[in-house]
This record gives C-alpha cells, structure tokens and sequence, in this order.
C-alpha cells in the first residue's frame, strides 16, 4: 500500500483506474502496474526502482521488511541529498493531471446521510 500512496504522490493518479472496484482488483492481482515513469519522466529511475518494487505481484519480489525498504531509500537520500527548499521548490512546480473526483469516481464508495 505505500507504493500505490508514493505513486499515486507522484504522478497524481492511482496505478490503476477502472470503472468498479472489483475491475481495480483484478487489475492490481493480473496485469503489470504501469511504469510510473511513464506518467512523470522527471522521476528518478532509482526512485522508480523502490516503488515499483513495492508494487511486485509476488510477495517475495517486495522489500522483505519495513527496514529494508527504508534503507534502499536511505541509499538514495545520499545519493541525490535534498533540503527542505527543494522539497518545496519541486511540490511548487508539480502541476499533476486532473483524476476525479470523489462525486465522480466510480472506484471510491461514499455514504451520504439520509
């Protein structure tokens, strides 16, 4: 789940979209998430490499622990050192795609009082 929460921060979509929740499931069970550079090719390869590991059909293809994935992304703060003012520079810069809303998404179950 934190690699579809870090792909859906970079590219301002989830992996995938369809039109029920069940065709979201058999997507994320069958077929190949898309490469996340393909929607923001300003994203690092190395980057990529983490979160689409995340996103791995076989458990056992996954980082095998919270710790390790931690340090994969450790390996890339110092590899590519970012401060608070670039952090923010580039969330400045992001204009993400327009996705949907809540009142039109037909994956989000919403409850409405009565």
């Amino acid at each position: 789940s934190l690699g579809a929460l870090a792909y859906f921060l970079l590219t301002g979509s989830p992996p995938f979209v369809r039109k029920t929740p069940m065709q979201v499931v058999v997507a994320h069970s069958h077929e190949p998430v898309p490469p996340l550079r393909s929607a923001r090719a300003e994203v690092p390869p190395d980057l990529e490499a983490v979160i689409m590991r995340c996103l791995e059909k076989f458990p056992e293809r996954r980082f095998p622990s919270a710790r390790a994935m931690e340090q994969a992304l450790a390996v890339l703060a110092e590899q590519m050192p970012w401060s608070e003012e670039d952090a923010e520079a580039w969330w400045q810069g992001r204009v993400l795609p327009a996705t949907h809303t809540v009142e039109d998404s037909p994956t989000l179950v919403t409850a409405t009082a009565k």
